[in-house]
């Protein structure tokens, strides 16, 4: 399958209801913001990779990324826990670590609701 192919196929996808899921990759990105500023996709690229860069960059040294109309990041600490391994039934020790949740803003979410 060629790379075009492959790109279409992992854009939709049935969702949990039979409805169609669209998703949105990091190229159709790129390729939304160069057509929305006017940019080239060269310049979208750099700054589609840098917001990503500082987002990770701000989560790993502050644990906390708070994006106007957009929403919050947020580095959640998880407690070890003992956990049952699915296949033989055996219990298992589960490491402590970290989880980044997200939350929408109330601008979001009315926007996707209506």
């Amino acid at each position: 399958m060629g790379d075009e192919a492959s790109t279409a196929a992992s854009a939709t996808m049935a969702g949990e209801f039979g409805e169609e899921v669209s998703r949105l990759n990091q190229v159709q990105l790129i390729q939304k913001v160069a057509q929305a500023a006017k940019i080239k996709k060269a310049a979208a690229g750099r700054a589609v990779k840098a917001v990503v860069k500082n987002v990770v960059d701000s989560l790993k040294s502050e644990g906390r990324v708070v994006i106007a109309g957009l929403g919050t990041f947020k580095v959640k600490s998880t407690k070890s826990r003992t956990g049952r391994n699915p296949k033989t039934g055996e219990s298992i020790q589960i490491a402590a670590g970290k989880r980044v949740l997200f939350k929408p803003s109330l601008g979001l979410k009315k926007t996707v609701k209506s």
